[in-house]
């Protein structure tokens, strides 16, 4: 089969800065595949503007070959498919009409949706499914300080952070803010392992390890490591709410997404009942 490609992209460089768009020279085609034709009117509105001769040659070729391309092979496609599986104009309906559906929900979604979830909401959530959210992995609630070994008075971290004393707490902390490389005093949960990663010695069984210590000490030749295992939680046990607010907030804000779109749906139907828009034919 004889295809012939007539490229003209000299002369669409040449003249793209100076034909009169009303002047009708742009109407001639500058590639053929068989009956399907580009024409130069075509490819000059997808070039780019500002394009130096040499760049707008580049993009012109490669514009051309790709449509050269996809001709083919909707010709290909044309002569080897059914009559049934080349009717693809009911899918396409459809998809329309769906892609118009999303739109306008997302558009109402953006404009009336409450988004604002509560911490009550979600404890309220947590209550009834707490039993969904299992720890994959052991969780710790730790008071971890890095010192360097040069620091001063270095001995005095250990009293105050196992003396539970709150004046000691902050003696602690401004110790830490003055001399530790790094450290945590915050009340909250982190994944064992992600601590093991700041600490020179692995520890292997942490469960065992967990169940039988409270603290934890060791250095290396640079840094001596505190840490206080002030609560802890093993794998398998319910996951604490502080630690999948997140995970919350996002499935009660998908339910209230759902259930918008469900009540705009059934108040749209009555809405259109109770107007007499919508009418039942009996089959005869």
């Amino acid at each position: 089969m004889k295809i012939i490609i007539i490229c003209v992209i000299s002369v669409f460089i040449i003249s793209s800065c100076n034909i009169d768009d009303h002047s009708g020279k742009d109407n001639y085609p500058v590639a053929r595949v068989l009956d399907s034709y580009l024409y130069f009117r075509d490819l000059k509105s997808k070039m780019p503007d500002g394009l130096s001769p040499k760049d707008s040659a580049v993009f012109a070729k490669e514009y051309i070959d790709k449509w050269i391309k996809k001709q083919l092979l909707l010709k290909k496609a044309d002569m080897n498919l059914t009559p049934g599986e080349k009717d693809v104009e009911q899918k396409v309906d459809d998809y329309r009409s769906s892609l118009l559906i999303f739109k306008y929900q997302q558009k109402l979604l953006a404009q009336q949706l409450d988004t604002n979830i509560t911490d009550q909401d979600i404890y309220d959530y947590y209550k009834t499914h707490c039993g969904e959210f299992i720890l994959k992995g052991n969780i710790i609630k730790p008071a971890f300080i890095k010192v360097p070994r040069s620091a001063p008075r270095h001995w005095r971290v250990k009293y105050w952070y196992t003396s539970g004393n709150e004046e000691d707490v902050y003696r602690l902390e401004e110790y830490c803010l003055q001399y530790a490389d790094k450290f945590s005093l915050k009340d909250e949960w982190i994944f064992f392992n992600r601590l093991q990663e700041e600490i020179p010695a692995r520890i292997d069984n942490q469960e065992q390890y967990l169940r039988y210590n409270k603290f934890y000490e060791t250095y290396d030749s640079i840094y001596y490591y505190f840490i206080d295992f002030k609560e802890y939680k093993l794998a398998g046990d319910t996951t604490p709410v502080d630690l999948i607010k997140e995970d919350i907030t996002g499935i009660l804000l998908n339910k209230r997404k759902m259930q918008f779109i469900k009540d705009m749906g059934n108040n749209l139907f009555q809405d259109a009942l109770n107007k007499q828009k919508i009418e039942y034919y009996d089959k005869k």
